[in-house]
């Protein structure tokens, strides 16, 4: 892969909008540093490039090269002998078996619950719930930043760039109940054009 390719790659990787990005086969996922909130969303991969992004990290990069004009279009990335390149004493990572064996993990579990129960709990159209578009509509004053959405007895944390909901898009709700500790909220987000799944695992509150 050119690096230029990759480039253009991580240009199209900002529609999940999340820190760090795995493409695998014809699927993107997205997580968060602390890899708590999972997103997902198919994604055409003809080349079935298997990757793990730093956003900002590699954004910061493409930056530094043009700024420097380093002349970068045809270098290639080496994806058999390394999983990084170095520019200035940083590694910028590409891939990592480490991180893909824990991001698989994840995904995995999470698909897991989904196959082998049925929701408790469905909204077709969340943003017909009064008590959610208020949830979300609300300022951030607490120091946390967050506030609490209610479905009977299962209690949410949630924040606009949580979800990153337009006004274009439909948003529906699912909720699984699978242990007596925690529940898995699913949240889909879709319009004419795509539809990008978030994926919450929350502890029940007593």
């Amino acid at each position: 892969m050119k690096l230029i390719e990759l480039e253009e790659l991580i240009n199209q990787f900002k529609i999940i909008k999340s820190d760090l990005v795995y493409l695998r086969g014809n699927n993107i996922f997205g997580f968060d540093y602390s890899h708590t909130i999972v997103k997902e969303t198919s994604f055409c991969n003809p080349n079935s490039y298997l990757l793990v992004i730093q956003i900002k990290d590699w954004l910061d990069l493409f930056k530094q090269l043009k700024e420097s004009n380093t002349k970068y279009e045809n270098k290639v990335i080496d994806e058999i002998q390394g999983d990084y390149i170095s520019y200035k004493g940083k590694n910028y990572y590409y891939k990592s078996s480490f991180i893909i064996s824990e991001l698989d993990r994840k995904i995995s579990t999470i698909h897991n619950i989904m196959n082998s129960i049925k929701p408790v709990e469905f909204i077709e159209d969340v943003k017909s719930d009064t008590n959610f578009n208020t949830t979300l509509d609300k300022e951030f004053k607490s120091d946390c930043g967050v506030y609490l959405y209610r479905v009977k007895e299962y209690v949410m944390t949630i924040y606009k760039t949580l979800l990153g909901i337009t006004s274009k898009d439909n948003v529906s709700l699912n909720i699984y109940n699978y242990s007596d500790l925690y529940f898995l909220s699913k949240y889909v987000l879709y319009n004419k054009k795509q539809s990008i799944s978030i994926y919450l695992n929350l502890r029940k509150l007593p």
